[in-house]
């Protein structure tokens, strides 16, 4: 019965030095050292293994490989395995050891493989836990000079391809790597767990250092659905150095060119989630995501945008501009990052600064600036001047500035604000209506903005609630699935049936305990969002009434 139920004997036994092998077989140029052991024996049909009857299949032995050595003048350096030792049984295979090096990369695997037999006759799902540990992976030495250039010349020419993840492996990897090296990135302590099942790699609370800060991910890349692969991944960024991740990553260089005129660090917390195409890029109409953005002692010298501000206004304030702390709210939807106003300090002007900014690299920014009048020269006060129709301002000018077009090519446009208030006393009564106006208009535009504040953190709220609600309906429903599975391998047998479907009932159980703890958890944050945006706008109209006064 070849295809319904294969019956398969086999038997390994012997020893082979790869270092004779060469009297036998030339390798031009190649060398080959180590000795390989194998004692195996393979005996019993398939179905034994599929009803996990083990005492009636008869599988055991090992293969080892001890002071192997591979060297080829294709590679840069010889590839070591110390030991890999390999312990069979019918129900797994236990990888006992797995010790490897190249150069001063070293590499440690241990772990279990089961159902590797359905695996390997009938493509069934072979399952894995592993743990992996190193002490360095250095990238670099694994790759010639010619290769790295050859490899920088194909990177701006050939589209990445989509990476496919089998349906058909189900494996656990636990992580511990000490220093990863790859280009002009420095990794350090990656630690977490990362699990392969039915087409999706799950990032589970993933931990590294790098860029003089840290980072912590966790969420998804699927290929389940091949034709829409996804992303869904939740970020938290502590204090990453600006200028070396304007080097280090080609995607900042190209949505955020001006980071380059930027020193100084930054922090995050981003949720994010997407389609990918056939290239592994973004389907940018399907983008959506929010977050916030924290920056840290930021210094930002010739900047094209602070450039075109700085001739606007006629003043040489801001070649050189150094920015107080900003805590910046933003969300990501259909290809646009919308960011809400937040205030800061630039040199020594006050700036409360929103708006949009495209992933196509258009922007559409609105900055209230608040500056002092000695900042500006003779030929800005003459513009000045102009903008206030002849009305003589007060110590503090406040400007309104719009800025459209590109992040490389901005275009900067700017209207005197709340001139009316900075008059000298002795005009003041023939504008007083003017000023109650103003007054009126600010008031007016602060409940908009407060609005939109709510408007905006309301949405947000409920998509939290809503990524948790259907992160718990797919716990609950993978819970069943499971169950079901366990019933129908129970087959006919009433003990196990019973066994099975009290287990089915555990594992739901479970898993609605865990998506009711989301939907607790997503409250939580939902709440404190609204809690927040509310606290946000009463500031916006306190401040506004202040300044209407």
């Amino acid at each position: 019965t070849p295809i319904s139920d294969p019956y398969i004997k086999t038997m390994m036994k012997g020893k082979i030095n790869f270092e004779s092998l060469a009297d036998v077989v030339p390798l031009e140029g190649s060398t080959l050292k180590g000795v390989l052991n194998t004692n195996l024996n393979i005996d019993g049909n398939l179905s034994t293994i599929e009803k996990e009857d083990y005492e009636n299949f008869n599988a055991g032995g090992y293969i080892e490989l001890r002071a192997f050595e591979f060297t080829t003048p294709d590679f840069p350096h010889p590839i070591k395995i110390e030991q890999t030792w390999f312990s069979f049984s019918p129900k797994a295979l236990d990888l006992k050891a797995f010790d490897a090096s190249i150069a001063q990369s070293d590499f440690h695997l241990s772990g279990i493989i089961t159902n590797y037999i359905p695996y390997a006759l009938k493509d069934e799902t072979i399952v894995g836990e592993f743990n992996f540990t190193s002490n360095l992976i250095d990238a670099n030495e694994f790759m010639s000079d010619e290769e790295v250039e050859e490899e920088a010349v194909e990177t701006d020419t050939v589209p990445m391809e989509l990476i496919e993840i089998p349906k058909n492996i189900d494996f656990k990897l636990m992580s511990d790597l000490k220093k990863v090296k790859y280009d002009n990135m420095v990794i350090d302590n990656i630690n977490g767990l990362i699990i392969i099942k039915e087409g999706k790699a799950d990032l589970n609370q993933l931990k590294m250092n790098l860029l003089e800060g840290t980072l912590l991910i966790s969420g998804y890349y699927s290929t389940a659905d091949i034709s829409k692969p996804e992303i869904n991944f939740e970020m938290d960024i502590t204090k990453f150095d600006i200028s070396k991740t304007f080097e280090t990553f080609n995607t900042v260089k190209v949505l955020a060119p001006g980071a380059k005129n930027a020193k100084g660090k930054f922090s995050s917390q981003l949720t994010i989630k997407s389609e990918l195409d056939q290239h592994m890029e973004p389907v940018y109409n399907t983008v959506f995501g929010f977050g916030k953005l924290q920056t840290h002692s930021v210094r930002i010298e010739g900047s094209k945008l602070f450039k075109e501000i700085g001739s606007a206004l006629k003043s040489n304030k801001f070649e050189k501009v150094e920015m107080s702390d900003a805590n910046i709210s933003y969300t990501i939807e259909n290809g646009v990052i919308n960011f809400e106003p937040f205030e800061t300090k630039i040199a020594s002007a006050t700036a409360v600064i929103g708006g949009t900014q495209g992933i196509d690299q258009t922007i559409n920014y609105d900055i209230d600036l608040s500056m002092p009048r000695s900042d500006f020269g003779g030929a800005a006060n003459e513009m000045l001047s102009n903008l206030s129709g002849g009305i003589e301002l007060g110590d503090k000018v406040n400007l309104g500035i719009d800025v459209t077009g590109t992040i490389t090519d901005p275009k900067v446009s700017v209207d005197l604000k709340d001139a009316k208030s900075s008059v000298k006393e002795a005009v003041k009564e023939q504008v007083t209506e003017k000023v109650k106006d103003e007054a009126k208009k600010i008031l007016a535009d602060a409940k908009a903005k407060a609005d939109k504040i709510l408007a905006e953190a309301q949405k947000t709220a409920d998509d939290v609630k809503k990524t948790a609600k259907i992160a718990g309906d797919k716990l609950v429903e993978e819970a069943e699935k499971e169950g079901d599975e366990l019933i129908r391998k129970a087959g006919s047998n009433p003990v196990k049936k019973r066994a099975a479907q009290e287990a089915k009932k555990q594992l739901v159980d479970k898993a609605e305990d865990k998506a009711k703890a989301l939907n607790n958890e997503a409250s939580s944050k939902a709440d404190n969002i609204m809690s927040k945006a509310r606290a946000e706008a009463d500031q916006v109209m306190k401040d506004a009434e202040k300044k209407a006064q």
